[in-house]
């Protein structure tokens, strides 16, 4: 579809790596997240429309359903706090790479990347894709060492 549409090739065999990676990491990320929600709900209607909340909110808070850039100042900056899109401007940095450097001029390039959410930037400093992998890492140990916490605080109470 990409390639009859717009003439985007998406090369996976260079790709493979970094997107196995970024996969895994959103894959341990997601489901310690939903762990410490679900460790909290008991009943079956209640984790349902948690779901539906839940699911929304992330296509927000990853900035999928509108670009970084239309969002004010205080929405970026509480997108840059969710982990999910630092995964999500991972993709898009090693899915978009080829695309952006090469059909964009340079003058323009900068903003399309910041507009688009390609690469985040904290404090003026834009972040490659080590440093957002880093920082998801950190919000999965965060996430695992609260689930653990809960845990052991449910045990000892029992």
């Amino acid at each position: 579809y990409f390639y009859w549409q717009d003439r985007l090739v998406i090369n996976l065999s260079a790709n493979f790596p970094q997107l196995f990676l970024i996969t895994l990491l959103n894959t341990l990320f997601a489901t310690s997240c939903c762990q410490l929600i679900v460790t909290f709900i008991r009943q079956h209607t209640v984790y349902s429309r948690v779901a539906a909340l839940v699911g929304t909110l992330t296509g927000f808070l990853v900035a999928t359903y509108m670009p970084l850039g239309v969002l004010s100042h205080g929405m970026q900056r509480l997108v840059k706090l969710f982990p999910g899109s630092y995964i999500a401007a991972a993709y898009r940095q090693v899915l978009m790479k080829d695309f952006v450097n090469n059909d964009f001029p340079r003058a323009i390039r900068q903003q399309l990347i910041d507009f688009l959410g390609i690469r985040l930037t904290i404090h003026q400093h834009l972040l490659n894709l080590n440093d957002e992998l880093t920082l998801v890492i950190v919000g999965i140990m965060a996430s695992l060492i609260l689930l653990i916490a809960i845990d052991h605080l449910k045990y000892r109470q029992n």
